[in-house]
């Protein structure tokens, strides 16, 4: 069994029950839970993943929450358990929330990214100066350079 965690903004259309009975009667989905904050909910999902990926189960939030994939995220951990390498991604005038959430999905769709902590507190808040992006990556699958390219390409595009 897998766990993923996934940090959204937070909808009020949809109570956190109607959410969390409609993934549990996905196949391959066991525990559901979900914290609500003022401003995001986090769920966190025990699952099958030879039978449910986690990029699958986070389609089906936003088809839930009737949501794009692409301006949903905020903070994702596909495997909470294990360690991986570390990198630290410091992004200058991320000018709103929607330009933070940018950033997130890019690293979300980033083969070998199985990690990401940022801190959309400060960016919902305004305090965007420095924007810090904790991620954490398989180093099998992407190595620091591939990394450090993208946020370089990350920079020139987003902040």
């Amino acid at each position: 069994m897998a766990k993923v965690s996934f940090e959204i903004e937070s909808t009020f259309y949809y109570s956190s029950k109607e959410c969390i009975e409609y993934l549990k009667g996905i196949k391959g989905i066991f525990e559901v839970s979900i914290i609500d904050t003022n401003y995001y909910q986090t769920l966190i999902i025990s699952y099958d993943n030879s039978i449910i990926s986690y990029k699958t189960i986070f389609l089906e939030i936003c088809l839930f929450y009737e949501k794009t994939p692409e301006n949903t995220l905020l903070n994702f951990d596909a495997n909470p358990e294990k360690e991986y390498k570390k990198y630290e991604l410091n992004l200058d005038n991320i000018d709103c929330d929607m330009c933070y959430k940018c950033v997130i999905d890019e690293l979300y769709n980033t083969n070998g990214i199985i990690a990401i902590k940022g801190c959309y507190d400060e960016v919902f808040n305004g305090s965007r100066e420095r924007v810090r992006v904790e991620i954490k990556y398989d180093d099998t699958i992407i190595t620091e350079n591939k990394i450090k390219a993208l946020e370089k390409e990350i920079r020139s595009t987003f902040c």
